[in-house]
């Protein structure tokens, strides 16, 4: 998977499933009106209105794009040794937050979380 803008974001954000329900109806939106420096990203399911934010680590991945590439290319997982990695994406509901996250193919360990 490609990290390199807001809209491939919003992309992962429609394919993954609401932690809450399993339902695949998650929306984001920006809320710049609260007086931060930043925009806060929310995400909200359609279905059961769970929220969740966007880690701060998930919304600057995209500025790393070139070394995530090169990480993803070098990792081995520490459960089963395999370099089969892949960048996926989740949401998570005791922590209410949604991130990116790299996962081993053989074994589905997660090697590590950008919240």
């Amino acid at each position: 998977m490609k990290i390199n803008s807001l809209d491939e974001l919003q992309s992962q954000i429609f394919l993954t499933p609401c932690s809450s329900c399993a339902r695949k109806e998650l929306d984001m939106s920006l809320r710049c009106d609260l007086g931060q420096d930043e925009c806060l990203y929310l995400v909200k399911c359609k279905n059961c209105n769970t929220n969740y934010v966007i880690g701060a680590q998930t919304k600057n991945l995209a500025t790393h794009q070139p070394v995530m590439e090169d990480l993803l290319s070098i990792l081995t997982c520490s459960k089963c040794s395999s370099t089969k990695t892949e960048l996926g994406f989740a949401c998570e509901l005791s922590s209410k937050v949604c991130f990116y996250k790299i996962t081993c193919k053989s074994c589905e360990n997660v090697i590590k979380e950008y919240r």
